[in-house]
């Protein structure tokens, strides 16, 4: 949320990962507990700043009543294009905009979407009209799924590191994985 200190977006955060564990808010003693304050003032102090710039409100007459807006628990990240048969990618000349559970997403910022048409990613155990998302980065880490571009073609396939080559594997049992330098 834009607007907030960096301890703000802490506090927030913090917030958002207990309820979603817990079913419900923390405590003022358990915030004040998690960030180390010396007096519960200081989480009255900070809440009351998050409520006024819109953050987080409070159920009346409640233990545990701190709580998110709706839009805090989803995030918004482009859709935008298609992932078709022959693993073609087709931007759309205009994104939309697909929103998220901001569990699911760990970097918003950098990441898209894209609608699969076909059953050329069924080996991948994805199918037509899924979505797939994918966090836009320079360099994968050895076991992730990637899409990435070889040869023209667009794949999805998980990633190793082996000497100097890459080794891209379907997630199928029996079919050859792919060598790349």
């Amino acid at each position: 949320m834009k607007g907030l200190t960096e301890k703000q977006h802490k506090i927030t955060q913090f917030i958002r990962e207990y309820i979603l564990s817990h079913g419900h808010s923390p405590s003022y003693r358990e915030i004040q507990k998690h960030f180390g304050y010396s007096s519960l003032s200081s989480v009255f102090d900070h809440l009351q700043a998050l409520k006024k710039k819109g953050a987080l409100s409070f159920q009346k007459h409640g233990n545990r009543s701190i709580s998110l807006p709706e839009n805090q628990n989803e995030c918004e990240i482009p859709l935008i294009g298609l992932l078709t048969e022959g693993n073609v990618c087709e931007l759309f000349a205009e994104s939309k905009n697909l929103q998220i559970p901001r569990q699911m997403i760990p970097h918003p910022e950098s990441s898209y979407g894209l609608k699969v048409i076909g059953f050329s990613l069924q080996e991948e155990m994805i199918d037509d009209g899924d979505l797939i998302i994918v966090e836009g980065r320079e360099e994968a880490e050895n076991g992730e799924t990637v899409l990435l571009s070889v040869g023209g073609m667009n794949l999805v396939k998980k990633l190793f590191y082996e000497g100097d080559e890459v080794v891209l594997k379907s997630r199928l049992e029996g079919v050859d994985p792919i060598m790349v330098r």
